[in-house]
């Protein structure tokens, strides 16, 4: 009877575990560029894919930089987690590689910061022209970034007790 219960819990907290595990394969950020019509979907199983050069001309535009944050966090304390920019005339994107980005150059200037929903947001009007106006049209240039997954709390909730009794049935299993 004990067997058989033991197994049963540590099924329990297995599928638990697993439940709260973030299926980080089927991340992926996105960018569409309609002008274009570039729709590109970024995969964040090959972190070589994150960073998208030069992908769209756009002449007459000054350098400047739009980032993106993931939410959570305080106002200091907030974690970078994508770059698209203008240098040279062309559109840049890069998704953070461990909170980490490579490529974007500390030189360009940030004219705006947002905070990811995992929906698509419009970031091509956060751009400025030569003249200070919104560089781009609504709805023109789109990302959308992946949202790093939490356990809600009652998963949490289920591995704590499922972790609480499979302790105690082991402790309890050792002393008789």
């Amino acid at each position: 009877m004990k067997t058989k219960t033991t197994k049963t819990l540590i099924l329990a907290l297995i599928a638990s575990i697993t439940a709260a595990l973030p299926a980080a394969a089927q991340l992926s950020d996105t960018l569409i560029y309609t002008p274009l019509s570039i729709n590109i979907t970024i995969s964040e199983t090959n972190p070589a894919t994150e960073f998208v050069p030069a992908f769209a001309p756009v002449p007459n535009l000054p350098d400047q930089a739009v980032l993106m944050f993931e939410s959570g966090g305080t106002a200091g304390n907030r974690i970078l987690s994508d770059a698209l920019w203008v240098q040279a005339g062309q559109l840049y994107f890069e998704s953070d590689v461990n909170d980490v980005l490579s490529h974007f150059p500390a030189s360009i200037p940030v004219v705006a910061t947002v905070t990811e929903t995992g929906n698509l947001q419009d970031l091509g009007i956060l751009f400025l022209s030569p003249t200070g106006a919104p560089a781009f049209t609504p709805n023109t240039l789109l990302v959308a970034s992946d949202v790093e997954p939490t356990p809600e709390p009652s998963t949490l909730a289920l591995l704590g007790i499922g972790g609480a009794v499979g302790a105690a049935s082991f402790l309890r299993r050792r002393k008789i």
